[in-house]
């Protein structure tokens, strides 16, 4: 049987769905993130083995490429959900930010640098990617590398200049909305990682998908090229 260490999630659909259900963005987006926090109470509740989650909420051409309207519904419902993590302090969870905060306004700096990181030793450490982007990670770790003179690296040690070195490799990626691709997802981490790619858009997703895309991942004979 395989071991679950580490899943992510691409948290796509939230906005057709408003537009299937006739939302406001504002609401349909808050589904969305109320689904993301149903979805670690259950995981933490019932997947004591797995010891991280990662959420791509937000990516670079996100931020890059949509309206400023639905980029401030975006960032108020960031605002509006900061406390909702806190209510994960009587939990083992640690919450972490990996991203260019740079997009982001100094309020919203101030709740990360607030929250993430307050529970180093937790059972379970959820990333929450908002800013981020796969390509431009590993151009900030090359730069990285350059600026400190660095002459040679490997596979093992390029990973200390990523955003954060003690992300661990996906065992499962899934996506929604029915869209095959990662986006730009983690992809340094993501060699091996299983694809799950599922028609329903995210606010859509049960406990019971999730439990199945887990029972199904623990059959696959994964060899890793052996």
């Amino acid at each position: 049987m395989n071991k679950l260490q580490s899943i992510g999630f691409i948290l796509d659909g939230n906005r057709t769905y408003g537009k299937k259900n006739n939302l406001k963005y504002s609401v349909a987006y808050q589904k969305g993130a109320d689904k993301a926090i149903q979805t670690i109470n259950h995981i933490y509740n019932n997947y004591k083995e797995i010891k991280q989650i990662q959420l791509y909420a937000l990516s670079k051409e996100n931020i890059e490429n949509r309206s400023k309207f639905e980029l401030k519904e975006l960032y108020n419902l960031f605002l509006n959900n900061f406390d909702i993590i806190n209510n994960f302090k009587n939990k083992d969870v640690n919450f972490k930010f990996i991203g260019k905060l740079d997009y982001f306004s100094k309020t919203i700096k101030n709740y990360i640098f607030k929250i993430q990181n307050k529970n180093k030793n937790a059972r379970l450490t959820v990333y929450l990617c908002i800013g981020y982007g796969g390509r431009k990670e590993i151009v900030d770790a090359v730069n990285l590398i350059i600026s400190k003179k660095i002459k040679k690296v490997n596979e093992s040690n390029f990973r200390n200049y990523l955003y954060d070195s003690k992300l661990i490799d996906p065992d499962i990626i899934v996506r929604t909305s029915n869209k095959k691709r990662l986006s730009g997802f983690l992809l340094y981490y993501s060699a091996y990682s299983e694809l799950v790619f599922l028609k329903k858009l995210w606010p859509e997703i049960t406990t019971k998908d999730i439990d199945k895309i887990i029972s199904n991942y623990k059959l696959i004979n994964r060899n890793f090229g052996k």
